[in-house]
């Protein structure tokens, strides 16, 4: 039961941004990006995907509850999957072959990672030292990324994660 709650919430994901994306493309919003929010808010197909949004996490919750967090979580990917028909339904969009393929290599490596890996269960509690080598190994990474984004051109400021603050008023100016 875990795992069909997890597709399911899996599946709503991908609706859920769907129809968020459908909204977006139907009446682009315009004006300051602070009325955006507003502006979505007022489109019935944005609410319906916020709505599919919030019963996936219903699903992916009570998922949680019965399943291990290691089969669960890694079935959420199946959204990216979930996506692609739906964006060609709901959407217009069009599947090219590398589309097709990116979904069968993420499937397959899904089903591969659930089979050799074999999640089963593990401890209920992690010990303060394991937080702190976890929270320690995220900002070694996340560091030296977020500093690469400060400066430089706009693009590689956007491509790393978090960099991209103060540089929206530096590109109204442009």
């Amino acid at each position: 039961m875990d795992i069909v709650l997890a597709l399911a919430a899996a599946l709503l994901f991908a609706l859920g941004t769907v129809l968020q994306q459908r909204a977006g493309l139907e009446a682009p919003a315009s004006g300051p990006s602070s009325g955006l929010l507003i502006q979505m808010a007022r489109r019935p197909v944005w609410l319906i995907g916020v709505g599919a949004d919030a019963v996936g996490f219903g699903c992916q919750a009570a998922a949680l509850g019965i399943g291990r967090l290691a089969v669960v979580q890694p079935l959420l990917i199946a959204s990216l999957v979930f996506a692609l028909p739906l964006g060609v339904r709901l959407t217009g969009q069009r599947v090219r072959r590398i589309d097709v393929g990116a979904a069968l290599l993420v499937t397959a490596a899904l089903v591969g990672f659930l089979t050799i890996a074999d999640p089963s269960g593990g401890r209920s509690d992690a010990p303060l030292g394991e937080w702190l080598i976890a929270g320690a190994a995220c900002v070694a990474a996340a560091a030296p990324l977020f500093m690469l984004g400060q400066r430089g051109p706009a693009p590689r400021r956007a491509a790393f994660p978090g960099s991209r603050r103060g540089s929206s008023s530096r590109s109204r100016r442009r």
